[in-house]
């Protein structure tokens, strides 16, 4: 995606606002599933609204985008299609007229999408946008922001592993001790899905913010079967695994199995 274009009527350096995510949407979502997102707005050092009022209501409004592979489609999803994001536009309030450093303004919002035919073999990713309608009042402009991409999805993967502990100390017990776990496929209720077999791939990552993959192929090791599926007879699939090395020897960080 290319970077957003500040208009010629934007005014000097630093005289137009900046929106952002501050909560993003889930990355994978039911349909019909409300979530949550937030939203800042950072105001210029200085502005002044042709306007009397002493303060300001600025009404941002999404657009939906498809997502696919990693390209943003160069137009919004249309009222007319399949899938519809619904969302009450958040509304920013703030002082018309200041001086000195940016403020930064936050708005939360309901939303859901709703698609009546999603198709369970089809993987559907979006991008939400949300701009600032123009307004002859604002004198600065206003630039958009993109969320991180969504998925909608009719079922997703649970794991219970009642028996975790915090610490697994991997030599204790032999060679042979492995951590266990059961995977199974339910819907937006809860309620096993059936009649599906998925492959499932296993991945040792770091517990930090970019969820890194653990370098190394003899770090973490499957026990019995080198692939595992949900069963579909059953929706679930018993898991059993080793992690061969200590946190100490990466940085002290801790391991999560995605």
């Amino acid at each position: 995606m290319s970077a957003t274009s500040i208009p010629s009527n934007a005014g000097t350096e630093g005289c137009f606002a900046v929106i952002k995510f501050i909560e993003e949407p889930p990355k994978q979502l039911f349909v019909n599933q409300w979530f949550d997102v937030s939203i800042s707005i950072l105001m210029p050092r200085s502005r002044t609204l042709n306007d009397t009022k002493s303060t300001y209501t600025i009404q941002l409004r999404p657009h939906l985008y498809n997502f696919t592979r990693g390209e943003i489609s160069s137009l919004p999803v249309a009222e007319s299609d399949n899938v519809q994001l619904i969302m009450n536009p958040p509304l920013i309030c703030f002082p018309s007229s200041t001086t000195g450093s940016p403020s930064e303004h936050i708005a939360r919002a309901k939303c859901k999408m709703s698609c009546p035919t999603l198709q369970s073999s089809k993987s559907s990713a979006f991008r939400i946008q949300l701009h600032a309608e123009p307004d002859p009042m604002v004198s600065f402009y206003i630039e958009p922001a993109f969320s991180q991409p969504l998925s909608l999805v009719n079922a997703r993967l649970c794991i219970d592993s009642p028996n975790w502990e915090d610490v697994w100390y991997k030599d204790m017990g032999g060679k042979d001790k492995a951590i266990s776990a059961v995977a199974s496929l339910v819907d937006s209720e809860g309620n096993i899905v059936t009649n599906r077999k998925i492959p499932l791939l296993l991945t040792l990552i770091y517990d930090n913010e970019d969820r890194t993959p653990v370098a190394g192929h003899n770090v973490f090791r499957t026990i019995g079967s080198s692939s595992y599926y949900i069963d579909p007879e059953t929706g679930k699939t018993p898991l059993q695994f080793r992690i061969e090395d200590v946190s100490k020897n990466h940085q002290g960080q801790n391991f999560l199995i995605e």
